[in-house]
């Protein structure tokens, strides 16, 4: 069987290369690389970073997260900068292949759209005067979260170790 994403034979899944949990193909003689990369490549999709460019953008995702949420308390730049972050992680998440990379940016991903729904649900809430008692606590709490999913991830991504388990 044949990793249906990045071609390289395994056993089962996931695939070791690049960690796909989707499907598997099989393939007659020819190798799924083949029909994947160009003559003379060894299985590499065209556009691919590689591991430690894969890793810088997860680096400075996190960067980007962490700046967004210390500078939030002066308004729409720390949004833009916090958007800034996720987006980033979305395109980042597309060009890698490493798998450690590839849990980073879900963590990543996960991280900025979590923190921005209950963001958006603190601001509607302090926006009412009722829900003033409610949106000020969860919007600490959010940013609390927020925290925690950074440093964890900055830590984890320092020890060269996945988010999710990769077995």
């Amino acid at each position: 069987m044949f990793c249906s994403r990045c071609g390289v034979q395994i056993g089962n899944l996931p695939c070791p290369a690049c960690g796909h949990t989707g499907s598997a193909q099989t393939f007659g003689p020819q190798s799924a690389a083949s029909l994947i990369a160009p003559q003379g490549k060894s299985g590499a999709v065209p556009g691919a970073w590689d591991t430690a460019k894969a890793r810088q953008a997860a680096l400075i995702v996190y960067a980007l997260l962490g700046a967004g949420v210390a500078i939030s308390w002066m308004g729409g730049a720390g949004f833009v900068v916090y958007v800034i972050g996720g987006v980033v992680a979305l395109v980042a998440r597309g060009k890698s292949q490493d798998p450690v990379a590839l849990s980073h940016f879900r963590w990543q991903i996960r991280t900025f759209v979590f923190g921005f729904i209950w963001g958006i649900v603190a601001l509607v809430l302090i926006i009412t005067i009722v829900g003033m008692i409610i949106g000020i606590p969860l919007a600490v709490a959010a940013g609390i979260w927020i925290i925690y999913r950074i440093v964890r991830g900055f830590i984890a991504l320092q020890d060269d170790t996945s988010m999710y388990a990769l077995t």
